[in-house]
């Protein structure tokens, strides 16, 4: 990552500070939940570099649908560990689809077994 300028440097220090949160994970959570959590900070880090690499002029970053996908199964994998016994959170109209069309992080698939 470039990283040209404060957007860059912030960027930088927000995507260490996931990875560290994701590590924490890790040690104090079951496979699941961490390999949710590796999902989405994968996926956070590949759509910073994207934008990273987009240069000056850049338009604002729009979640992806990917994202919106992978940020799902880790709060949905974190409130299964952590006792909720509710159903699934609802999402608004226009949230992504099931992810087929993208591929399904290995939490969805762990968790649909």
């Amino acid at each position: 990552m470039t990283g040209a300028g404060q957007d860059g440097g912030q960027l930088l220090e927000l995507l260490h500070a996931a990875w560290l949160a994701k590590k924490i994970i890790e040690l104090v959570r079951s496979a699941a939940l961490a390999q949710a959590a590796q999902d989405y900070t994968e996926e956070l880090d590949r759509a910073s570099r994207a934008w990273d690499c987009a240069g000056p002029g850049r338009r604002p970053m729009a979640v992806s649908d990917r994202e919106r996908l992978f940020r799902r199964e880790f709060t949905e994998t974190a409130r299964r560990e952590m006792g909720s016994a509710g159903e699934r959170m609802q999402r608004r109209a226009g949230a992504a689809g099931t992810g087929a069309e993208t591929g399904l992080p290995a939490s969805v698939q762990a968790a649909g077994q």
